[in-house]
């Protein structure tokens, strides 16, 4: 790649752009309110701003070490994972049983408490699935455990 090519107005150069440009428009909306809610507070953004650097620079480059540390710690962490796995075979087996049962721990705990814990539905116009007719003004709440057994009857 070249060294110029960063500077071109191809479609991920610009993408590229439109990303850095939301998140300075974030910080800076954020330093504005800091600013003008807490001028004596002992918040970051005023540690900055006394040190007399430019406060959104400062907050940016530390967004990125934040974001560098954090990958290249989970990469460094998965790589040697991965190493162990390969030198001790024995352990790929109990991992892989280990992963099964959270799996299984996991898929119950989402039927029992599910994030979304119903749907509402408002019919639009008047329809008629199967043997049941719903009016416009129809409305029907599902919910993880309902929709299997009402799909059914239909």
């Amino acid at each position: 790649m070249c060294a110029m090519c960063k500077f071109l107005p191809a479609y991920d150069n610009r993408m590229s752009w439109a990303i850095l440009k939301k998140i300075r428009n974030a910080i800076r909306m954020i330093i504005n309110e800091e600013s003008k809610i807490n001028q004596n507070s002992k918040s970051l953004i005023s540690l900055f701003a006394s040190e007399g650097l430019p406060v959104e620079k400062k907050i940016m480059d530390e967004c990125q070490t934040f974001y560098i540390a954090g990958k290249e710690t989970i990469a460094i962490l998965l790589a040697c994972a991965i190493l162990l796995l390969a030198l001790h075979q024995d352990w790929q087996d109990r991992a892989r049983e280990e992963v099964f049962r959270l799996t299984m721990i996991v898929n119950e705990a989402l039927r029992l408490y599910p994030p979304v814990p119903f749907l509402m539905r408002h019919a639009a116009e008047n329809d008629q699935v199967g043997k049941v007719r719903r009016s416009s003004w129809y409305t029907i709440l599902l919910g993880p455990r309902d929709s299997a057994h009402l799909l059914g009857k239909l």
